[in-house]
């Protein structure tokens, strides 16, 4: 929701999450930016945060223990150099390894499912 409400145009979410919310009642009255346009290019030009993400802001719910409380920073260029400076921020943050590398788990296994899939249909037009 708050990807949203920071202006983000797309997101993958799964059919499983999707179901799920279409099953919660919807109240306008609840949400957040309502009656509030968005402007044509919300990040060239974005609007002050609403203040339910100061503390967002100010935290990292998956830093490991002993994380000295520093964000990532935006002065850096994390894909310059082949990704070299994004490739050491994995190395030193053990919950953002976990995650990728799970990530990474599921987007092989999907993809070997959709080829398993795929070849079969071509096979099938083969015949």
């Amino acid at each position: 929701m708050a990807a949203g409400e920071l202006g983000c145009e797309s997101a993958t979410i799964s059919h499983t999450v999707l179901a799920e919310l279409a099953k919660l009642p919807y109240d306008e009255t609840k949400q957040p930016g309502v009656g509030k346009p968005k402007s044509q290019h919300v990040y060239l030009n974005a609007g002050p945060l609403s203040n339910r993400f100061e503390k967002l802001m100010k935290i990292d719910p998956l830093a490991p223990a002993g994380w000295d409380g520093n964000l990532a920073s935006t002065e850096i260029d994390y894909l310059a150099n082949s990704g070299s400076e994004l490739q050491k921020a994995i190395a030193t943050d053990p919950v953002t390894q976990q995650r990728l590398n799970e990530a990474l788990d599921l987007f092989k296994g999907g993809e070997a499912r959709s080829r398993v899939k795929i070849e079969a249909a071509m096979n099938a037009l083969k015949a």
